[in-house]
Order: structure tokens, then sequence, then C-alpha cells
């Protein structure tokens, strides 16, 4: 989600969750 968008890719899970 927005971690992956700020951070680049910190947490993948959260770019499936957050997506």
């Amino acid at each position: 989600g927005w971690l992956a968008r700020g951070f680049g890719s910190v947490l993948a899970v959260d770019l499936f969750a957050n997506a």
C-alpha cells in the first residue's frame, strides 16, 4: 500500500494488502 509507494518496496505484503 502506501508503505511500498513511499519506501519503494519495504513490505511486499502491504503492496497486496492495500493495493
